[in-house]
């Protein structure tokens, strides 16, 4: 377990938004499946499939889009530390939810990453494993493949590849898909967000200050002081006029430097009242 929590602290993780299970279960090949799980398989008292097996589902989604390009090794070490007793165990066994917990995440991710067989589709018979490798950079896949294979019982076991078989997800686009899941993770909404603003600020908007840096500490001061822009802090609203305007703002050295001045402490603010007068009186 404390292996689990530190390779997991090592990865970016997704924090689900608050309404995540009711828009994870608007894609339709997550309703497709919740329908057949209802209606074929509800009775089995070995199945719980309920909002803990969606936000564990949704979450390990969201962790491989986050990690699998950059950080591929870490990502497998995390799934096979937290299934090594399944999956690393000669006598461990396979839950019912960990089975369809597996099989929906490799054909999902299959689907919209083309990461656990490039160019290729999976084997729509879960027990078709030939085209997994052994070699694959998420291993712990294979490794699932290999314990249901051999504990496969034809009888118990057909409700899984009845489903798969079917080739359900073949009516999801990938991208749309992609784009559905992302949008359940409030990290990933925080980091559109701020993309947007930037491209506003920078390319719309290409607003610049010609002035000189202590001269924007003297406007920005005198804001503040007279109550006419607020923020969480004095630093916050600092550093919002750095980020507009992308210059850098030495804060506490700019406001000594004119604190000491000998003439006038406001010769900015002096200046911009010079030239207001004459715009007024022109």
């Amino acid at each position: 377990m404390k292996k689990q929590y530190s390779i997991l602290a090592t990865l970016n993780q997704p924090q689900l938004t608050s309404d995540f299970l009711q828009e994870f279960k608007k894609i339709k090949f997550i309703k497709t499946f919740n329908n057949y799980v209802f209606n074929e398989v509800s009775t089995s008292p070995h199945l719980r499939i309920d909002q803990e097996f969606y936000e564990e589902l949704c979450f390990d989604i969201l962790l491989f889009l986050g990690n699998y390009q950059e950080s591929p090794a870490q990502l497998s070490s995390y799934f096979l530390s937290k299934h090594s007793k399944t999956l690393k165990s000669k006598n461990g066994k396979l839950k019912y939810n960990e089975k369809f917990h597996f099989l929906l995440l490799e054909t999902i991710l299959n689907k919209i990453t083309d990461a656990i067989l490039p160019g290729r589709d999976l084997p729509l018979n879960p027990l078709d494993s030939s085209n997994l490798p052994s070699n694959n950079k998420f291993s712990f896949l294979y490794d699932f493949h290999c314990k249901f294979i051999k504990g496969f019982n034809p009888e118990k076991d057909k409700v899984f590849t009845a489903f798969f078989e079917k080739n359900y997800i073949s009516q999801e686009n990938s991208i749309d898909l992609k784009e559905q899941i992302l949008k359940m993770d409030y990290n990933y909404q925080v980091q559109v967000v701020n993309s947007v603003s930037e491209r506003i600020t920078t390319e719309t908007l290409n607003v610049k200050w010609s002035g000189e840096n202590i001269e924007l500490v003297e406007l920005i001061k005198s804001l503040i002081q007279a109550d006419k822009i607020s923020g969480k802090n004095e630093e916050e609203i600092f550093k919002f006029f750095a980020d507009l305007f992308k210059v850098e703002l030495n804060k506490k050295q700019q406001l000594q430097t004119i604190k000491k001045r000998t003439t006038s402490q406001t010769s900015f603010l002096d200046y911009l009242t010079l030239k207001m007068d004459r715009w007024i009186n022109s």
